[in-house]
């Protein structure tokens, strides 16, 4: 598979600006698990926030995939190089990898919170370890 640059840089620009949702998505989440376990409650807002969430990290997890596979094929580098280039291994190793498990835990969140029909203990932990996991290697430093 293999992109023009003009669809690479699109591709580029919309994962970036999409990432801004999903951040807006984990903060709103981030406070609403937390109000639902301080207060015991929660209301409809619980699906609708699960689901968008969902769509999002996963649209992110699949433009990522295409990103980085068209890089390495476009380029034929190998896993040497990359590791011996801090950029080049944030970019093509820790970021995706980081991304991967936080989508994984979200997702083992959303399955804990459609099987139990709430927001437990369980669902709330795997949730914020998502959160956890895509904020440690989130770039931030693009933001500046």
């Amino acid at each position: 598979m293999y992109f023009s640059n003009n669809h690479i840089e699109f591709l580029l620009k919309f994962h970036f600006y999409i990432a801004f949702f999903l951040i807006l998505f984990f903060i709103i989440g981030s406070i609403y698990v937390f109000y639902v376990k301080i207060k015991g409650t929660s209301f409809f807002l619980d699906k609708i926030l699960f689901f968008f969430m969902g769509i999002i990290i996963s649209v992110q997890v699949l433009i990522g995939f295409l990103l980085m596979s068209s890089f390495l094929l476009k380029n034929n580098i190998s896993v040497i190089e990359i590791l011996k280039q801090k950029n080049k291994r944030y970019q093509l190793i820790e970021h995706p990898i980081m991304m991967i498990i936080g989508f994984f835990l979200f997702i083992l969140s959303y399955i804990e919170f459609n099987k139990k029909g709430k927001i437990t203990n369980k669902a709330a932990f795997l949730f914020i370890l998502s959160l956890f996991a895509i904020f440690i290697r989130f770039p931030f430093h693009l933001l500046i």
